[in-house]
């Protein structure tokens, strides 16, 4: 159900009017968190959600359009969001599984947590050692999960040019794996993200 004075609240809004913010978010924070319910999240991340998307519309304030619905809107910023959460924990789970496996294999000594740990920073160092848009596009597709399309609006640049660095970050890293088999386990979880 659209809210009654919606025009005025989000042309207010796209001014930065708290109230309005206030009264739009007291107006939509419920639908939002049934939208993220219905991806079988728990509670606290369906919460957590709802703080994030209006983190967003805050943010985004200006680029609002009135001539659309907000709440299509609105759901449309939950459901990418629901997507890239579930997508991360994806990857998580993936490494977590591989790293079991891995661990199967050998004794867990001590010995063999600095070795892995000297090969993890050895990975990090690599990827420090990109240029510096590549490994900024790498680091939000990793860390945060994002799509190619999300990282080009982010940061200002064609979705091209991100597919692009990402495609030579995985290059460069299969190289490194060719070169050197035993760095294996530390950059695996990086080649995963860049498939």
């Amino acid at each position: 159900m659209k809210m009654k004075n919606e025009l005025p609240l989000l042309q207010n809004l796209k001014c930065g009017d708290k109230k309005s913010f206030e009264v739009i978010y007291q107006h939509y924070a419920d639908k939002v968190f049934f939208v993220a319910k219905s991806f079988h999240i728990n509670n606290e991340d369906a919460k957590e959600i709802v703080q994030d998307v209006f983190l967003k519309v805050w943010e985004k304030r200006a680029d609002i359009k009135e001539g659309q619905s907000f709440k299509a809107y609105l759901i449309t910023i939950a459901k990418n969001m629901l997507l890239n959460k579930l997508k991360k924990k994806t990857h998580e789970a993936t490494f977590k599984h591989y790293l079991k496996k891995f661990s199967d294999n050998f004794e867990n000594t001590t010995e063999n947590y600095i070795i892995y740990s000297d090969l993890e920073s050895y990975a990090n160092g690599f990827i420090e050692s990109m240029p510096n848009k590549r490994k900024q596009i790498l680091l939000l597709k990793r860390e945060k999960g994002l799509s190619n399309k999300e990282i080009a609006m982010q940061l200002n640049i064609s979705k091209r040019t991100v597919d692009n660095n990402l495609y030579k970050a995985n290059k460069a890293l299969k190289e490194l794996i060719s070169k050197d088999v035993v760095l294996l386990a530390a950059i695996m979880n990086l080649t995963s993200i860049l498939s």
